[in-house]
């Protein structure tokens, strides 16, 4: 006697209905921000929604960089950069270094090299695109929030990206947007900055990234990763009297093995802040931790053996507005 259907609100204000098949699946992760499911008796041929609804569908669907959750931010761009990481083929690094035209190629290895790049304009486009110098410097505390978020998930290209779309001279040029930024905020920005000197080939990164307590999964800083590729190819001969230099190839072999096993784990709840809080880089953890899906990073949290279902419904709205506005990033 019942069926159910999707209600969806254009832009122009046209109300959409439709009945979705019995066995779909995955009806979480399909809905959009202007969509809504409901039981339909199929007797009746009421329309679900009223046309003057779609205005308020619409309102739902609009998702301000302000409103968002930051450490929602960092979770989801990590999973989703993670992704990206974890889907290139060891012998992509091998075709991009010698420029071999191969038949597999280098194409998830391009598409996570641009996310560098795509991330400090994000951080450039939001910033510089607001008027309003107070909400500027929200959206400047906003990304310096997501910053470290995204440091204590290991996610250290985004980290570097953001900071460096903080620093970037359309940005650190707006001084009375600065002189608002709370002093705690600063001192934050500064220490992330710290972290990103390029004295003695980057030692401070290296030493984070090398140390014991910062395991697997982590998203390395790709900048890094092709220039220390790059040196160990010009600076080895690949032939010495003659013959084929194989300690070269040994030396690349075993950078590539130790890229590849940073994706050897995968980000849930329970790895992707572990062992951060004792590291004295990660001084200012979180007490969040995180989780793929539709999880959220405060979800760790919630100790009560009965969920708060209102709780829950806002933490999943949350995860839907972030993945709807970091598929349309500007």
């Amino acid at each position: 006697n019942y069926s159910l259907c999707e209600v969806s609100a254009e832009q122009d204000g046209l109300i959409k209905q439709k009945r979705l098949p019995d066995q779909m699946s995955g009806l979480p992760e399909r809905i959009n921000l202007n969509c809504r499911y409901y039981l339909k008796n199929n007797l009746s041929t009421e329309p679900l929604v009223a046309d003057e609804m779609s205005g308020e569908l619409i309102k739902e669907s609009s998702v301000s960089f302000l409103q968002l959750n930051s450490s929602e931010v960092a979770a989801q761009l990590t999973l989703r950069d993670f992704q990206y990481f974890m889907d290139i083929e060891p012998t992509e690094y091998i075709d991009d270094l010698f420029e071999l035209d191969s038949k597999y190629g280098t194409k998830c290895l391009q598409l996570f090299s641009e996310l560098v790049n795509s991330e400090m304009f994000w951080v450039v486009s939001e910033v510089c695109g607001e008027t309003n110098i107070v909400k500027r410097m929200k959206i400047i505390k906003q990304f310096i929030k997501i910053a470290r978020h995204c440091k204590e998930c290991k996610n250290f290209n985004s980290m570097f990206a953001i900071v460096s779309g903080l620093g970037h001279g359309s940005v650190s040029r707006l001084r009375s947007t600065w002189d608002k930024v709370p002093a705690k905020y600063n001192k934050i920005f500064e220490d992330l900055q710290d972290l990103m000197d390029p004295s003695r080939n980057m030692s401070k990164y290296r030493n984070l990234l090398n140390s014991e307590l910062v395991q697997p999964p982590i998203i390395p800083f790709f900048p890094v990763v092709k220039k220390d590729l790059t040196f160990i190819n010009l600076g080895n001969d690949s032939k010495v009297d003659g013959l084929i230099n194989f300690e070269k190839l040994r030396m690349i072999a075993k950078e590539v093995r130790h890229i590849c096993g940073m994706s050897s784990a995968r980000y849930d709840a329970e790895t992707m802040m572990l062992g951060a809080a004792s590291h004295s880089a990660f001084a200012t953890l979180s007490p969040n931790g995180s989780a793929a899906g539709m999880a959220t990073l405060r979800r760790k949290r919630r100790n009560s053996a009965i969920p708060n279902p209102k709780k829950m419904y806002e933490e999943a709205q949350m995860v839907r507005r972030v993945k709807s506005y970091l598929m349309n990033m500007k």
